[in-house]
């Protein structure tokens, strides 16, 4: 079976991964925290996601790779020190179908030269979630290799899932009997 990975927010309260924005309501002094991931491409955060005509931070961002793959292309690319990552491993079965969706992430565009990120968010890029393709979407794209080797040799540090198809989930996650894995 093809499980779904989240990072393990390390100032996470409550038994519920949840989106920003609802984290925002219910924790705002770990929203602060938490929407700094967004400091290099802010405007991400007013972005719609068009089959659920919500915000970009309206869902739950996951992948079906693997920690440990990822852990194995950065390591390739030449990063040498990993910080302790403790990640959700979430059974598929678990997401509501109607709340979830595929985001091929293809769609980012890096812009190496410039050093931003340039977003073509349209219906082309979005596929119905079926738990049971997910295989499909269990891989590091070359893309992925080549901006992490260049980010790493320039001094900086990736953004981990860089040109990797998304799986979004317009809810919260229940992630208290939910079990984790280490990188």
């Amino acid at each position: 079976m093809n499980y779904l990975y989240h990072i393990v927010p390390s100032n996470m309260k409550g038994n519920y991964l949840m989106p920003l924005n609802e984290l925002k309501k219910v924790y705002p002094k770990i929203y602060k925290e938490e929407v700094k991931k967004y400091e290099r491409r802010k405007h991400l955060l007013k972005e719609r996601i068009k089959p659920f005509n919500c915000l970009w931070n309206d869902v739950l961002f996951l992948v079906s790779v693997s920690p440990k793959k990822l852990k194995k292309a950065l390591k390739e690319a030449g990063k040498k020190e990993f910080t302790k990552t403790k990640w959700f491993k979430i059974n598929p079965k678990q997401l509501e179908k109607v709340k979830t969706i595929i985001y091929l992430s293809k769609a980012i565009l890096y812009l190496y030269k410039s050093n931003k990120i340039s977003e073509k968010n349209d219906l082309k890029q979005f596929r119905k979630f079926d738990p049971r393709k997910l295989n499909q979407y269990n891989y590091i794209p070359k893309e992925t290799k080549k901006y992490y080797k260049e980010e790493i040799e320039n001094g900086r540090k990736p953004l981990l899932f860089s040109f990797i198809p998304h799986i979004l989930y317009k809810g919260n996650i229940n992630v208290k009997k939910i079990k984790m894995v280490k990188w």
